[in-house]
């Protein structure tokens, strides 16, 4: 399967708006139309998982959009803009991004992206 085919994957469950893949290199294997994070941005959030104070003072920033940071730990990342937001988690050799929008439930975002993720780490990524 292309990276292509797991962004479709996830967007086809209709609990995300958009979805990116990247490497903890901070290089995007795939992503939606609706979605551009920066080098700088995707960066930011990989290291974040090893110290979230940088989220907890700044706030998760994509694709140029500031989002409150909500939690985390040393999996996963969760923020929110009014009524939209962001999942994050991290596989051992990529980060899965998903957005949601308003109208669509948070928590089932976050459940689409850890089951993606999932599926990767045991498919050795």
């Amino acid at each position: 399967m292309s990276w292509a085919a797991y962004i479709t994957s996830m967007k086809s469950s209709s609990t995300l708006s958009e979805a990116c893949i990247a490497g903890l290199d901070g290089n995007v294997w795939a992503k939606s139309d609706g979605i551009n994070p920066s080098p700088q941005e995707l960066q930011t959030i990989i290291q974040a998982f090893n110290n979230a104070d940088i989220l907890r003072q700044n706030g998760v920033h994509l694709g140029g959009q500031k989002y409150f940071f909500l939690q985390s730990d040393d999996s996963q990342i969760q923020a929110k803009k009014a009524t939209s937001g962001v999942s994050i988690a991290k596989a051992n050799t990529c980060i899965l991004i998903g957005l949601y929008k308003d109208g669509q439930v948070p928590g089932n975002c976050r459940k689409t992206v850890d089951a993606m993720r999932d599926y990767l780490v045991q498919n050795k990524y």
